[in-house]
């Protein structure tokens, strides 16, 4: 291997361990929400959640939509999952701060069934 791969090589993995506060975008399983609470603006789905960025809590999220209008769609869906009992599938990105705990994952993406 010539010293450029293995340089690059090294590089590469060295970057690919450097540790940072990053987020995870991440799968947080499927779930029927056992509540979905409003507050001050913000939608929270009450459950049992994986929690890839290692968030203060798993057992609560919040919808952070990125506008109003998927805003309201994200809330269809979370009562209507409640409702019906059928599941939602939930990407979260990072943490945030909610009234009940330091911070929760941050739901970005829905989708109603099974992954």
């Amino acid at each position: 291997m010539s010293k450029w791969k293995v340089f690059a090589t090294g590089s590469l993995l060295a970057l690919a361990s450097i540790s940072e506060p990053a987020s995870a975008f991440g799968f947080a399983g499927s779930i029927v929400p056992k509540s979905v609470h409003a507050e001050g603006g913000w939608i929270y789905l009450f459950g049992s959640f994986s929690n890839p960025d290692k968030c203060a809590t798993s057992d609560v999220l919040i919808i952070n939509a990125a506008n109003s209008e998927e805003l309201a769609r994200m809330t269809s869906m979370a009562i209507t999952a409640k409702t019906t009992g059928k599941p939602l599938s939930i990407w979260v990105d990072g943490c945030q701060s909610v009234p009940w705990f330091p911070n929760a994952p941050k739901a970005y993406a829905m989708a109603m069934g099974d992954r």
